[in-house]
């Protein structure tokens, strides 16, 4: 469909499964975005009645770019709460319990979270690689330090 007053469509679908919306005078339709706005940031914002900040990501349940149901739209607190969401799907979906469990991302293993230090900066306060896989990394640093 298109838009006849700027001649754009009004709808597309972009690589990532997301549907955009031509909404040029809308807060997060910038010159990079050419007027488009997601359409789940949008039925967000009219469940809501009113905008979101840009710092406020909205996260899809399912994990369907393509499901823009309300019921299956979250808005987040922060990015660092939006990563958190996707950590504790991925821990769930292979079949450990998100509390207790954290996916390592070096070795790819579901380890307790007593396996993971402490990280301020982290999405889930844990650093992102167990213990295991930081000392492997710590030993290769230092025998590539030998070598050279």
């Amino acid at each position: 469909m298109l838009d006849n007053k700027h001649g754009r469509l009004t709808f597309k679908t972009n690589a990532e499964g997301y549907r955009l919306v031509f909404k040029p005078d809308h807060p997060r339709a910038t010159n990079g975005n050419h007027g488009y706005v997601y359409e789940h940031i949008l039925i967000a914002e009219t469940a809501l009645g009113k905008y979101i900040p840009i710092k406020h990501p909205v996260h899809h349940q399912d994990e369907n770019n393509s499901n823009n149901q309300n019921s299956n739209l979250v808005i987040c607190e922060s990015h660092k709460y939006h990563m958190l969401l996707h950590a504790r799907m991925r821990v769930l979906k292979a079949g450990y319990d998100p509390n207790l469990y954290k996916i390592c991302t070096n070795c790819k293993i579901a380890k307790m979270k007593m396996y993971f230090t402490f990280k301020i900066s982290s999405h889930d306060n844990l650093d992102p690689s167990c213990v295991q896989c930081n000392a492997l990394v710590h030993k290769l640093k230092k025998l590539n330090k030998r070598i050279k």
